[in-house]
Order: structure tokens, then sequence, then C-alpha cells
């Protein structure tokens, strides 16, 4: 019967440390991280060299893909984008939308300064985010705006990711 009684308490103790170690690796995620979903990805990326048709206009990059969010769902946007920019002496700024909405950072609607000043040719990557964005099919796309006649964009490629909870 002491037998017994012994394996039963063995038992107890394995269940009872067992909720104590989950209780502790739960209690230790971050408020921060988002609900956990379904993880849905696209990719596009374009070669040909973009050049600036008028400065100080917002224009496609030539980047965009459609993203579809299930009814009753909404979804946390991530969007990276990588490109080699030559701003021509001065400057390039991007940002990232899904439909009309802008994707942040986006400072006030004007996008990220992406290249600045180089007469060369080089690589640059940002990223972007928005959470809680609503159901339905929508375009996820970026745009570019040049501060002269001379910027071009090469290699551009956009990697787009949803989390759908």
């Amino acid at each position: 019967m002491l037998h017994q009684l012994r394996f039963v308490i063995a038992g107890l103790v394995i269940i009872l440390v067992n909720q104590a170690v989950t209780f502790a690796v739960s209690a230790a995620v971050p408020t921060a991280l988002r609900p956990a979903g379904s993880t849905r990805y696209a990719l596009v990326q374009n070669e040909t060299q973009r050049d600036i048709g008028l400065p100080f206009t917002w224009e496609s990059t030539g980047l965009s893909t459609s993203v579809t969010i299930p009814a009753g769902k909404t979804a946390d946007v991530m969007v990276f984008f990588c490109g080699v920019a030559n701003p021509g002496g001065n400057y390039i700024n991007v940002r990232a939308k899904i439909g009309s909405q802008l994707l942040l950072p986006n400072f006030g609607g004007d996008g990220l300064d992406f290249a600045t000043g180089s007469t060369a040719a080089e690589s640059h990557c940002v990223n972007f985010h928005k959470t809680n964005v609503s159901e339905g099919t929508k375009t996820v796309k970026i745009d570019w705006l040049a501060g002269d006649t001379n910027p071009k964009l090469f290699s551009r490629s956009m990697i787009v990711i949803l989390n759908i909870h």
C-alpha cells in the first residue's frame, strides 16, 4: 500500500512541477508580442531600373502584390523592402501601403528616408508594419518620392508577412 502511495505522490509532484513550469514560461511572454495566428507570405522582386518621372511626386516602385485577409479576421502586416538606390546627389523616400492605408513608420505620409546625398548606387533596406488590418483582398505596394530627376532604383524586392488572427 505504501509503495502504491509513493507512485501517486510522485505523479502529483510531476503534475505540479509541470504546471509551475508552464505558468512561468507563459508569464515570461512579453506583452508587446502580437497574438499568435496563421502566417502567410508574399514575395515580389523586380530587377529593372526605375527612373524618377516627376520630382516631389509619389510614384510606384513597380512592386505590388495582392493579399487576402479572411472574413472575420484581422492581420498584422509586415513589409520588408530592399533595393539598390542612386539618389543622384539628392534623396529618395519610400513608403508602404496596404490598400489606401499607410504602414508605419510614415512620418506624416512622407515615408522613410531611403537614400540621401550619394551619387553612387548603394543597397538599402527598410521595414514597415501595421496591426489589426481588416478583412478583405488588398494590394500591398511600395511607393517612392525623389527630390530630383536623377534618382534611380534597381534590384527591388518586397517581402510581405501577414499574421492572421
